[in-house]
């Protein structure tokens, strides 16, 4: 019996094996290439206010524009209306390029939305922030919530920065 006779008679091809391995390295690769690893981070730290006053207990999402690309960012307000962004994956800062910048007072989310949580921010939430899903008490405009309207543009540059967003 020839050797191809007893690696057919076991059941395994080593050229399927072999291109398998294969298929799965290149695979890995591609995904590793895609994966937006070398996306240029900035540190941003920023404060949202309102008629001067700092508003608290907000989401500050940064959504890069044109072909910036990269991770989304976002960050919440503490009680003196100061946010620091960390993207979606974890790492600090926001990535470099321009930004549509979207607001929304998360004291305002109605609960009929399922979407609220004292220990975090859903990550959905801006596809959600609609003049119907926002109570009338929002200290933030509904235009504010949604990415395709919202007057705010941020240019991240490379180096820390401090942002002021003011909303009117």
């Amino acid at each position: 019996m020839a050797t191809s006779d007893r690696l057919e008679a076991s059941g395994s091809r080593p050229s399927s094996a072999l291109r398998t391995a294969l298929l799965g390295v290149l695979l890995s690769a591609i995904a590793v290439g895609c994966s937006g690893s070398d996306t240029k981070l900035a540190p941003v730290e920023g404060t949202v206010t309102r008629h001067g006053r700092p508003i608290p207990h907000a989401q500050v999402i940064f959504v890069a524009e044109g072909d910036a690309g990269g991770p989304r960012a976002t960050g919440v307000t503490d009680g003196s209306g100061k946010f620091r962004l960390t993207t979606d994956d974890g790492k600090d800062g926001a990535p470099i390029g321009r930004h549509r910048v979207c607001v929304i007072d998360t004291s305002a989310i109605t609960d009929k939305m399922g979407l609220l949580s004292k220990q975090s921010v859903p990550e959905n939430i801006a596809k959600h922030a609609t003049t119907k899903s926002v109570n009338k008490g929002s200290s933030i405009p509904a235009q504010y919530g949604r990415p395709t309207d919202t007057p705010l543009r941020v240019d991240v540059r490379a180096g820390a920065q401090a942002i002021e967003l003011q909303i009117h």
